[in-house]
């Protein structure tokens, strides 16, 4: 009888089939918000990049202006000579 109460508590328990489709809600779930977390921040870092770019076009012409005037100091005449060849057309 002892050998037997050995075995039965050995066995690993089997889900009933209620506790399997909680299970794999749950995992689904998880899963989803994991995909959600990982879109948001790709929308994230898309925003910041195309704010990034909208100011450095902004900049751009701003400088384009400024050396086709001959406006400004020469502080920003150096600035935006600078500016223009690191970020060429």
């Amino acid at each position: 009888m002892d050998q037997k109460e050995t075995t039965e508590k050995s066995k690993p328990r089997r889900l009933d089939f209620k506790s399997r489709i909680i299970l794999l809600q749950t995992a689904v779930i998880a899963l989803l918000l994991l995909g959600a977390w990982i879109f948001y921040n790709r929308i994230q870092a898309a925003n910041r990049y195309l704010t990034t770019f909208e100011i450095l076009t902004m900049e751009k012409e701003k400088c384009t202006s400024v050396i086709s005037q001959g406006s400004g100091s020469f502080d920003e005449f150096q600035y935006c000579s600078q500016l223009l060849k690191t970020f060429p057309d």
